[in-house]
């Protein structure tokens, strides 16, 4: 059994101390996750320099980057973060504040008791000390048969558990830095409610109660950390928001107890009529405690009505005083200007570099939808994990295989939040300044498509690579729809567009070939007002020999089907008769390869794919017959 500590990081000013403290352990961690949600992103930056990165390599450090909308969102950051992982997480997590400290032995203990019984948290005792982290005393009000007992590790049963918090209003366990957890709780303290009922305020004893409802937890009755008390706290400031929240939450906890069975009807009222007065007394001349500070005395009088009153004003009480306020960036991000959509299947060679040249646009409000279509590999694992680290990442899932790229796209479109709209496959790459580039020439122009330079990218070979930049080199050029649809046809221009993301919607995708989009992204030029080109680099990937795009199988027998589709919406649209010619000859052509590979190759295909293969070419060829393209350039051949 390990450890994995997450620590939800804001003050980077005791990191050293930190540090120190998980070096020296007897048992280290596996692995140390700090989730930076500090300003500045100091703890990335500190832990990533020398001499201090060298010095804790040992320590198997990684750091992700905070959400920076609340305390407690953090934990929850990491927690999923953690979650995410599935088996490959270790099967202990622990959280640490970072301003806490641990003594050497505390790994090594924690241990020792979940080893000995299997329960889902153990909690250890832990002084208070000073800033300057020189312990002072044991301020928590451990019950006299806990703390006297002979033995040093003991088992507490949940109606004990509850009896003794939430029945006296008192939390002396502690707080998360000394409680460790099995893996199977990181979810479950996602949400911090039990019954439908908030206990925010008081989340490390709703956790430790939450671990309790799954049988006894564990109590080491000896104290291996301290919680230090600073000058930036005012949890001891009774008229301070933490303890405010903190004794409405007992309220909360002790009718969520009586609910679960918990607590009797005695008990439930004895905690009331205990904890109603204070907060009365204390709050009830704060102009937002007026609605709730009403209820106290009824509530306290055993009120079935103002019970049923106070449950849902402190549901909304409580939601709005865990908000903080959202940085300015986060803010923007409610609203993304740009949605991103990857569609994903078996993926992950390529996905995590596809993701993290994503996550380092110097553009920063997107949002990106990664769209597992059923995948068998470790993609869907992976998206999680990245999820986690950053809440631009939205992992959605199809209900089952959809089997081509336009389908899931289709999917997902419904769910895009952006007022631009991108497509990206998931092994292609991105220059830092792409998304930025394509947003700052979509509101300069007015256009409702912008196109990148297009890199046809080739990792291990750079002189293979090729690009297509603007038309014919001119970035300043804009088209027309109609235009930029006929340059795109024999690619002078390519269809990897920043698009109006309400036209997309509006329009939708064909869906009647794995490459389809080939065709979409014609008719979307259609649509388009205008076609503008920008700076930004789009790198599309032609080393993945596993792309779909990239080798020969049934499915490439419907490229020559999309040729043809291309063909009828050019004639629909009135273009030269010889520009719609060509794309008839394409599939013809297509068609004619595709035909000659499957006399070649059908006697090594299963029976499944041989037939997918004859079925698509015979839609293809019946298509091309019934529109007489088969029958005219059939005899043009013959006769050359």
């Amino acid at each position: 059994m390990q450890f994995t500590t997450l620590i939800p990081a804001y003050k980077p000013k005791y990191l050293l101390e930190l540090l120190t403290a998980l070096r020296h352990q007897t048992v280290k961690p596996a692995k140390i996750v700090f989730s930076d949600d500090s300003p500045n992103q100091a703890f990335m930056a500190m832990l990533e320099a020398e001499p201090l990165k060298s010095a804790v390599a040992d320590l198997h450090i990684e750091v992700i980057r905070g959400p920076q909308n609340g305390g407690y969102n953090n934990f929850r950051h990491l927690f999923k973060y953690y979650a995410a992982q599935g088996d490959a997480a270790t099967e202990l997590f622990h959280v640490l504040l970072d301003d806490d400290i641990l003594y050497p032995s505390f790994y090594e203990r924690h241990l020792q008791a979940h080893q000995s019984a299997h329960v889902q948290c153990v909690v250890s005792r832990r002084w208070t000390a000073n800033e300057g982290g020189q312990p002072l005393r044991d301020d928590l009000p451990v019950p006299p048969a806990f703390a006297n007992h002979p033995l040093r590790m003991l088992a507490i049963e949940t109606d004990v558990l509850f009896t003794h918090t939430v029945g006296s209003s008192s939390n002396w366990l502690g707080e998360f830095s000394n409680t460790t957890f099995r893996r199977a709780m990181a979810l479950e303290l996602v949400d911090t409610s039990m019954v439908d009922i908030s206990f925010a305020g008081l989340e490390d004893l709703g956790a430790f109660l939450k671990a309790g409802l799954h049988g006894p937890i564990g109590f080491i009755n000896d104290h291996l950390g301290y919680f230090r008390l600073s000058a930036e706290q005012n949890s001891a400031n009774p008229m301070g928001r933490p303890l405010k929240l903190a004794f409405l939450a007992y309220i909360a906890l002790a009718i969520t107890a009586r609910k679960l069975g918990r607590l009797t009807e005695a008990q439930c009222a004895a905690a009331l009529q205990r904890t109603c007065p204070f907060v009365l007394h204390h709050y009830g001349q704060q102009e937002d405690m007026a609605a709730l500070c009403a209820l106290m005395l009824r509530l306290a009088q055993g009120d079935a009505a103002a019970e049923a009153e106070f449950l849902t004003q402190w549901a909304f009480y409580s939601d709005a005083q865990m908000q903080k306020p959202a940085a300015p960036v986060q803010r923007a991000l409610e609203v993304p200007a740009i949605s991103l959509l990857i569609p994903i299947y078996n993926g992950a060679v390529y996905l995590a570099k596809t993701l993290d040249a994503v996550l380092a646009q110097t553009f920063s409000n997107f949002e990106v939808l990664c769209i597992d279509d059923g995948s068998s590999d470790t993609s869907l694992e992976l998206l999680l994990a990245y999820a986690a680290r950053d809440d631009r990442v939205r992992v959605v899932s199809t209900p089952h295989n959809l089997g081509c790229v336009p389908k899931v796209l289709n999917f997902a479109l419904s769910q895009m939040r952006g007022a631009y709209f991108v497509y990206a496959s998931q092994d292609d790459l991105f220059s830092v300044d792409w998304l930025a580039s394509m947003h700052a020439r979509a509101l300069e122009t007015g256009a409702d498509a912008v196109i990148p330079d297009l890199v046809f990218y080739y990792e291990n070979e750079s002189q293979r690579s090729t690009r297509i930049v603007g038309l014919h080199g001119n970035r300043s050029a804009v088209l027309s729809g109609r235009e930029a649809a006929q340059h795109s046809l024999d690619w002078v221009i390519p269809c990897n567009a920043l698009w109006n993301a309400a036209l997309v919607q509006r329009v939708g995708y064909a869906d009647f070939a794995y490459n389809a989009d080939e065709y979409s992204g014609r008719v979307f030029f259609l649509n388009c007002n205008k076609v503008a080109f920008s700076g930004g680099e789009f790198w599309y990937r032609q080393d993945n020999a596993g792309a779909v795009t990239k080798k020969i199988t049934y499915q490439s027998f419907d490229a020559a089907y999309t040729f043809f589709k291309l063909y009828l919406l050019l004639r629909e649209h009135e273009f030269a008769p010889e520009v719609y010619a060509k794309e008839a000859l394409k599939a013809m052509r297509t068609l004619e390869q595709m035909q000659q590979w499957l006399r070649v190759a059908g006697p090594a295909l299963s029976d499944y794919e041989r037939n997918e293969a004859q079925q698509r070419a015979q839609r293809c060829e019946q298509a091309l017959r019934e529109h007489g393209i088969y029958d005219i350039f059939a005899s043009e051949e013959a006769t050359v």
